[in-house]
């Protein structure tokens, strides 16, 4: 039926025009106009020529006859007005053929090129009529219009494809790359770059880069730095995790008023005990300047101790709701990075007016506690207090003066003996090394390792420990609602040693439940205390300033601020932030702390191996308290606990990625 006939068909959507050579009844053999030869099912066929050409004659011919044929249908199909013809047609029917619309356009005397052309037209233009079965289905206006402008965007995506594409070129290249779509360009590079495939306009930002020839998103990076958008080292986990870095008016309008107010009228309430005469010290860091908490000590003639554990006061100045504090919920905490703080509360507020400065009277929320030497709780009072920070010391100064002050080594004894009654009530004192990683304005890197187990960290922790337990206390017992934190029991115990070994307490952590925020009170497994809750850092986190509120509420005989369902709200809120807050730091200093190790590829470090994982172990970096993976050759094997030598081979801070190999081991 169709031998010797020209045909048109679509394949790969692309319109192919061939003489079929044989026809079997349901498959046709065609030699196509690209030389080729194929088969395909009849029922594919859009067209066929009315006429024959000898599909026995040469492949020359054959290709003549289908060039002369392809010219007289592009010439014919000129003189189609596809408007026109849909105009004339609206309103006579839904679908039609190619031979009646092909009469409708060229008279009755219109053949099957005729058709042929109209078929290309309508192809060609795929607006006004679309094709379906073998015919043209008529579009309404709407469908018209609707295809219009779908096309104008597709038009115009394809013109932002290509501009992006020459724009990143020009930027690599370093020529003048000025172009008004340049802040959509770099929009789309930020997006891509902090949000990778979940990035707003994804697809198309992908589609720049694959014209571009840009498979790297490091290279969208290094487009942003040659524009000065962003720093060699910006820090994209602001924008990642969509940390507040600037404070709203409103929010700095009530700074204003409290610096204004000062601390004159808070100072004179006579609800508040006057403890300007106990020699008050804080411990801090030597960098640290929101200082949120200190301590005092007294030894009693009956061979007891009294112990003064002195928190700013927040609560009084900050009120729930204002506008500073909805901004503390959103922030939840201090963030701490090698180069900076981003601090939950303004600095004049938390490193000034509120921070238990030397010499300068504050209102203070006071816990006083008298201990046996065993560090037995004796009796304990919460109150609201006036106080005065004597002196201020570093962690080193306390340490220096252990030997020669006994005010300090009394106090150390006292901490020691509370550690171990909660060692003895099952806590585990997991006092694992700590990376420090510090960054100063010219972008000198200093890595060191804090250890935690000094007499001053003791005395410290186990003070805070100690207030957080009372407070915990205090509330539970006065039936006030509050967020409490509570801890299972390990997994398993690791700490067969004494003392442990790093390797064991590396395990100890990881074998660790989680801590639960909740409003029921209950065992804190992971400190040996049967109720817990934080008061001690209300500059810093804004779960100890709520309940530091509900505490001060109490303390002045007012209503507690928070009911249940509110504390469950926020709790709510909160606790997505601290998560999101934890992994930026964590990234940050991971950053940095390759910047430092890229310098030192190819050097050998120490290392304990943690555990087995696929294709290798995971193993910690002594040096550096670094977890990552080795992989090892097949055959070889270490025990978790082991020590090994490992070689710094690749380091890349973008990416946060190093690569280490096995060198050698050092059995123990």
């Amino acid at each position: 039926m169709f031998t010797g006939k020209i045909v048109q068909f679509f394949e790969s959507q692309q319109l192919i025009t061939g003489v079929c050579l044989e026809d079997t009844g349901t498959r046709l053999h065609i030699f196509t106009i690209n030389g080729r030869e194929l088969n395909t099912n009849a029922n594919r066929l859009l067209h066929a020529s009315s006429y024959c050409v000898a599909p026995g004659s040469s492949k020359d011919n054959l290709l003549r006859f289908l060039r002369e044929f392809c010219r007289k249908q592009q010439d014919l199909m000129r003189q189609v007005d596809v408007n026109v013809l849909w105009e004339h047609l609206r309103g006579e029917g839904e679908v039609f053929d190619t031979g009646y619309l092909s009469r409708i356009v060229f008279g009755d005397n219109a053949d099957s090129d005729h058709a042929a052309a109209v078929l290309l037209a309508l192809l060609e233009d795929r607006i006004r009529f679309k094709l379906h079965c073998g015919r043209f289905k008529i579009n309404t206006p709407e469908q018209v219009a609707a295809i219009k402008m779908k096309r104008e965007r597709d038009d115009q995506r394809q013109r932002i494809i290509e501009d992006g594409s020459i724009w990143l070129d020009a930027v690599l290249q370093g020529k003048n790359a000025c172009t008004e779509r340049q802040e959509l360009f770099i929009q789309l590079l930020k997006e891509f770059i902090l949000y990778g495939n979940e990035a707003p306009e994804y697809q198309l930002t992908r589609e720049i880069l694959d014209q571009a020839k840009i498979t790297d998103p490091k290279a969208c990076f290094d487009v942003l730095v040659k524009l000065g958008v962003y720093d060699v080292d910006e820090n994209l986990g602001v924008a990642r995790y969509k940390i507040r870095t600037e404070w709203p008016v409103a929010a700095a309008q009530e700074v204003d008023a409290l610096i204004n107010s000062g601390q004159s009228v808070i100072l004179q309430d006579t609800r508040r005990q006057n403890l300007t005469h106990l020699p008050i010290f804080s411990i801090d860091d030597t960098v640290t300047r929101d200082i949120d908490d200190a301590i005092s000590f007294e030894k009693l003639p009956d061979g007891y101790c009294r112990v003064g554990i002195h928190i700013t006061d927040v609560a009084s100045r900050i009120k729930p709701a204002c506008a500073l504090d909805r901004e503390a919920e959103q922030r939840a905490t201090s963030i701490y990075l090698p180069e900076g703080k981003i601090p939950m509360l303004p600095p004049t507020l938390s490193e000034e007016l509120l921070s238990l400065q030397e010499g300068t009277p504050r209102p203070a929320l006071s816990i006083l506690v008298t201990l046996q030497p065993t560090g037995e709780i004796v009796n304990s009072e919460v109150m609201l207090s006036i106080i005065q920070v004597s002196r201020r010391m570093s962690y080193e100064e306390v340490d220096a003066e252990m030997a020669h002050d006994q005010v300090f080594a009394d106090l150390y004894q006292m901490a020691a003996a509370r550690m171990e009654k909660r060692k003895q009530a099952g806590a585990l004192v997991l006092s694992i090394p700590e990376l420090q990683v510090m960054v100063d304005s010219q972008k000198h890197i200093q890595v060191s390792i804090r250890e935690r187990t000094t007499p001053s960290q003791i005395i410290v922790s186990e003070c805070m420990i100690l207030a957080n337990y009372l407070a915990a206390q205090f509330l539970r017992d006065k039936n006030i609602p509050t967020l409490y934190r509570k801890q299972g029991h390990p997994r398993e115990a690791m700490l067969a040693e004494e003392p442990p070994s790093l390797f064991q307490l590396i395990r100890q952590r990881k074998l660790l439940n989680r801590v639960e925020v909740g409003l029921e009170p209950g065992r804190h497994a992971g400190l040996g205390l049967d109720v817990y809750t934080t008061i001690t850092s209300p500059l810093r986190k804004y779960y100890d300033l709520i309940v530091q509120r509900q505490l001060v509420s109490v303390l002045s005989g007012t209503a507690p601020p928070y009911g249940e369902n509110d504390l469950r709200n926020i709790a709510g809120a909160v606790d997505a932030r601290l998560t999101s807050a934890a992994l930026f730091e964590q990234e940050r200093q991971r950053y940095w702390l390759l910047k430092y190790l890229e310098n030192k590829t190819g050097a050998c470090f120490a290392a304990i191996v943690i555990d087995k994982r696929p294709r290798g172990y995971r193993i910690l970096i002594n040096d550096y308290m670094l977890e990552t993976h080795v992989a090892v050759a097949e055959g070889e094997e270490f025990v978790p606990g082991e020590s090994i030598i490992v070689m710094l081979e690749k380091v890349d801070p973008f990416y946060g990625t190093l690569k280490v190999s096995c060198r050698q081991l050092s059995r123990r």
